[in-house]
């Protein structure tokens, strides 16, 4: 993490609050929906691009739903500063 950065959480100017997953307004899912998703995901079998299909969205929505990029529970929010 750059200096700059680092400044900024510490001093309380970085917004580190955003709406994320289905909280966005501008999401095409639902928690409920991400939870499908990641249960349904079985690879070789159950592909990102049939799951995509399925869904509506961008093979790479799914990927980074099953890698919990994205839609993943505030309790399993990154922490920003080092450690």
């Amino acid at each position: 993490m750059k200096a700059n950065m680092r400044d900024a959480i510490v001093k309380g100017r970085f917004k580190h609050n955003i709406m994320r997953g289905a909280d966005n307004g501008r999401s095409k899912l639902s928690w409920e929906q991400s939870e499908e998703i990641r249960t349904k995901y079985i690879p070789r079998k159950y592909s990102q691009y049939k799951l995509a299909k399925e869904y509506g969205v961008s093979q790479a929505v799914i990927s980074d739903i099953i890698l919990r990029k994205t839609y993943r529970e505030k309790s399993e929010s990154v922490c920003l500063l080092p450690r």
